[in-house]
């Protein structure tokens, strides 16, 4: 059940209540001996809006720096580079250039050979309209002589005519 608080604690809390971080000799003398009262600072303590302390200006933009300065050095390897090998590569590789281009102009080119068909052959293997079909009616027309193609005209108007009546 519910006991009541001995005077020395609830005058210990009142304190608490008061400035829980600046204690009077009385009330820091309870806490060392009461665990139940430490308790009930620390969640008074906990339960405070404290501000979050600010950081100072520029901590964000140095610290890199910073980590890094602890961290284990790693020697640089320089590359040394003589100016008399650069220029020697160089050369080397304008002499193989130009080497190899004077040796395929040396070469004698050989002619090449086409192959040719004559004309005549070409336009006979090659149709007029390569999409059109050879065998169409009014190609054919095209190719009959004036009379021939009168003669056809006749025979087609007299199929068509109803009956089989000349027009």
């Amino acid at each position: 059940m519910n006991r009541p608080l001995p005077e020395e604690c609830l005058r210990t809390l009142e304190a608490i209540q008061a400035d829980p971080l600046d204690l009077n000799g009385e009330a820091e003398a309870h806490l060392r001996a009461c665990p139940t009262c430490r308790e009930a600072r620390v969640q008074w303590l906990a339960m405070e809006d404290a501000d979050l302390p600010l950081t100072p200006a520029g901590y964000f933009d140095a610290l890199p720096d910073r980590v890094l300065r602890k961290l284990p050095g790693r020697p640089v390897r320089q590359l040394r580079t003589q100016p008399l090998l650069w220029a020697a590569a160089a050369a080397l590789m304008v002499a193989t250039g130009l080497g190899g281009y004077w040796a395929g102009r040396a070469t004698p080119q050989t002619p090449t050979v086409t192959a040719s068909i004559p004309e005549t052959e070409v336009l006979e293997t090659l149709p007029e309209a390569p999409f059109q079909d050879s065998e169409d009616p009014l190609n054919q027309l095209g190719d009959l002589s004036p009379e021939e193609s009168k003669a056809v005209l006749k025979k087609l108007a007299a199929s068509q005519a109803p009956n089989g009546s000349q027009p």
